[in-house]
Protein backbone atom coordinates (compact mmCIF):
# COMPACT_ATOMS: atom_id res chain seq x y z
CA UNK A 1 0.00 0.00 0.00
CA UNK A 2 1.05 3.32 -1.61
CA UNK A 3 0.78 6.27 1.06
CA UNK A 4 0.76 10.00 -0.59
CA UNK A 5 0.91 13.23 0.99
CA UNK A 6 -3.01 14.37 0.08
CA UNK A 7 -1.62 18.43 -0.52
CA UNK A 8 1.00 17.52 -2.71
CA UNK A 9 0.34 13.86 -3.79
CA UNK A 10 4.05 12.73 -2.92
CA UNK A 11 5.22 9.61 -1.43
CA UNK A 12 5.10 9.60 1.99
CA UNK A 13 6.18 5.69 1.79
CA UNK A 14 4.94 2.25 1.15
CA UNK A 15 3.03 -0.38 4.18
CA UNK A 16 3.93 -4.06 2.69
CA UNK A 17 2.82 -7.20 4.12
CA UNK A 18 4.68 -9.81 4.49
CA UNK A 19 4.35 -13.18 3.04
CA UNK A 20 3.48 -15.19 6.46
CA UNK A 21 0.19 -16.78 7.19
CA UNK A 22 0.53 -17.04 11.50
CA UNK A 23 1.45 -14.87 12.56
CA UNK A 24 1.30 -11.79 10.18
CA UNK A 25 3.97 -9.37 9.54
CA UNK A 26 4.27 -5.98 8.31
CA UNK A 27 6.97 -4.02 6.69
CA UNK A 28 6.90 -0.23 6.91
CA UNK A 29 9.37 1.96 4.59
CA UNK A 30 9.76 5.26 4.11
CA UNK A 31 9.66 7.45 0.75
CA UNK A 32 12.94 6.00 -0.63
CA UNK A 33 12.21 2.22 0.21
CA UNK A 34 14.19 2.04 3.09
CA UNK A 35 13.24 -0.56 5.83
CA UNK A 36 11.92 1.61 9.41
CA UNK A 37 9.91 -0.41 10.92
CA UNK A 38 8.51 -3.63 11.40
CA UNK A 39 5.04 -4.72 12.61
CA UNK A 40 4.31 -8.02 13.53
CA UNK A 41 1.25 -9.94 15.60
CA UNK A 42 2.17 -13.18 18.28
CA UNK A 43 0.75 -16.93 17.53
CA UNK A 44 -2.10 -15.23 15.71
CA UNK A 45 -3.20 -12.34 18.11
CA UNK A 46 -5.63 -9.39 17.68
CA UNK A 47 -2.44 -7.36 18.84
CA UNK A 48 0.69 -6.30 16.53
CA UNK A 49 3.33 -4.62 17.67
CA UNK A 50 5.78 -2.13 16.14
CA UNK A 51 9.76 -2.22 16.30
CA UNK A 52 12.07 -0.63 14.70
CA UNK A 53 14.73 -2.22 12.21
CA UNK A 54 17.69 -2.91 13.32
CA UNK A 55 16.17 -3.20 17.30
CA UNK A 56 14.93 -6.53 17.70
CA UNK A 57 12.84 -6.65 21.19
CA UNK A 58 12.62 -2.91 21.24
CA UNK A 59 8.63 -2.63 20.69
CA UNK A 60 7.97 0.82 21.04
CA UNK A 61 3.99 0.65 19.85
CA UNK A 62 1.00 -1.32 19.20
CA UNK A 63 -2.00 -1.84 17.32
CA UNK A 64 -4.74 -3.85 19.09
CA UNK A 65 -7.87 -4.55 17.90
CA UNK A 66 -10.86 -4.12 20.45
CA UNK A 67 -13.18 -7.41 20.59
CA UNK A 68 -16.44 -7.05 22.14
CA UNK A 69 -19.78 -8.35 21.64
CA UNK A 70 -21.28 -5.57 20.21
CA UNK A 71 -18.95 -4.46 17.61
CA UNK A 72 -18.68 -8.16 16.60
CA UNK A 73 -22.74 -8.01 16.35
CA UNK A 74 -23.10 -4.81 14.67
CA UNK A 75 -20.20 -6.23 12.12
CA UNK A 76 -17.80 -3.34 13.50
CA UNK A 77 -13.96 -3.12 13.81
CA UNK A 78 -12.36 -0.78 16.73
CA UNK A 79 -9.13 -0.53 16.69
CA UNK A 80 -6.24 1.08 19.01
CA UNK A 81 -3.35 2.48 18.45
CA UNK A 82 -0.41 3.23 20.84
CA UNK A 83 2.73 5.36 19.53
CA UNK A 84 5.62 7.47 21.03
CA UNK A 85 5.17 11.07 20.99
CA UNK A 86 8.37 11.66 19.81
CA UNK A 87 7.86 10.21 16.08
CA UNK A 88 7.93 12.12 13.27
CA UNK A 89 4.29 12.95 11.34
CA UNK A 90 5.69 11.31 8.41
CA UNK A 91 6.27 7.96 10.64
CA UNK A 92 3.15 8.74 12.48
CA UNK A 93 1.05 8.56 8.50
CA UNK A 94 2.95 5.12 7.99
CA UNK A 95 1.96 3.68 10.77
CA UNK A 96 -1.67 5.14 10.64
CA UNK A 97 -1.80 3.57 6.70
CA UNK A 98 -0.60 -0.16 8.26
CA UNK A 99 -3.71 0.30 10.51
CA UNK A 100 -5.76 0.20 7.22
CA UNK A 101 -3.91 -2.56 6.14
CA UNK A 102 -4.18 -4.51 8.84
CA UNK A 103 -8.09 -3.87 9.19
CA UNK A 104 -8.43 -5.16 4.91
CA UNK A 105 -7.33 -8.55 6.45
CA UNK A 106 -9.27 -8.82 9.13
CA UNK A 107 -12.17 -8.01 6.69
CA UNK A 108 -11.59 -10.30 4.13
CA UNK A 109 -11.16 -12.94 6.69
CA UNK A 110 -14.12 -12.34 8.02
CA UNK A 111 -15.64 -12.21 4.40
CA UNK A 112 -14.15 -15.79 3.80
CA UNK A 113 -15.75 -17.40 6.95
CA UNK A 114 -19.21 -15.96 5.80
CA UNK A 115 -18.54 -16.93 2.15
CA UNK A 116 -18.01 -20.67 3.76
CA UNK A 117 -20.40 -20.79 5.74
Amino acid sequence: MHIKNPQTGQLCGTVKEELSICPRKYSVLDANGVKRYRIFNQFCSWTFYLEPVGQPGNVIGQISKDLNVKDAFFGIDTFGVTLPSNLSTQDKTLILGAVFLIQIGFEMARNASNDSS
